[in-house]
C-alpha cells in the first residue's frame, strides 16, 4: 500500500517507503503536499475523488486520521486497523481489524467474522461490499450478508468494480 490512487485517476497518494514521507500528488497540475507522518510500522492509506485521505497516525495504530482541506480529525477504533477505504466522493468511510468491518461515519460495524478477516473492497456507491478471509468471499449490502465464494487457492486481494456488479 506504498502508492493509492484515486478512482477518477487524479490524486496520487506516495506514502513514500521506506521513509514513510507520504506526498499527495494532484495529477492535473503537478501540485504536491507532504504530509503529517504516519506510523511506519502500520501504513493505511485511501484517497478519495476530491483528495480527502484517511491515513494511519504514528501514535495509534487503532485509529486513523481523515484529512480535508480544511481540517483533520481522528478516528479511533477498539482493535488495530488494518486497511481503510474512502468512497470516491469521499463521503463514507470504511476501516477493516483483524475481525471486524466498520463503517466510520457514524461508528458502526457492518460485518463480524470469527476468522480472522485479510481485506474489503465497497463499490463507489457503498451499497456493496466485498470481505475476505483468504479463502470466502462475502458481499455485504444494506439488505443482507452472502457468502458468493469460497476458493481451494488463498485469496490474498479483491476488488469490486464501481457499480458493484463485478468482483476481480
Amino acid at each position: 500500500q506504498t502508492v493509492q490512487m484515486s478512482r477518477n485517476g487524479r490524486w496520487l497518494l506516495d506514502a513514500g517507503f521506506p521513509n514513510f514521507s507520504a506526498r499527495l500528488i494532484d495529477i492535473d497540475s503537478g501540485v504536491e503536499t507532504t504530509l503529517p507522518p504516519h506510523n511506519p510500522l502500520h501504513p493505511v492509506n485511501a484517497v478519495a475523488d476530491d483528495g480527502t485521505l484517511l491515513t494511519s497516525t504514528p501514535d495509534d495504530p487503532n485509529a486513523v486520521t481523515l484529512i480535508t482541506p480544511t481540517a483533520q480529525t481522528k478516528l479511533p477504533l477498539p482493535e488495530k486497523i488494518l486497511s481503510a477505504a474512502i468512497l470516491p466522493n469521499g463521503q463514507k468511510l470504511y476501516a477493516l481489524t483483524k475481525t471486524t468491518l466498520y463503517q466510520l461515519n457514524p461508528l458502526q460495524e457492518l460485518y463480524k467474522s470469527e476468522t480472522p478477516l485479510i481485506g474489503f473492497s465497497p463499490s463507489a456507491t457503498g451499497n456493496e461490499i466485498l470481505v475476505h478471509n483468504g479463502r470466502q468471499v462475502i458481499l455485504i449490502t444494506p439488505n443482507q450478508t452472502t457468502q458468493i465464494h469460497e476458493s481451494p487457492e488463498p485469496i490474498l486481494e479483491l476488488l469490486l468494480t464501481p457499480n458493484g456488479q463485478t468482483a476481480f
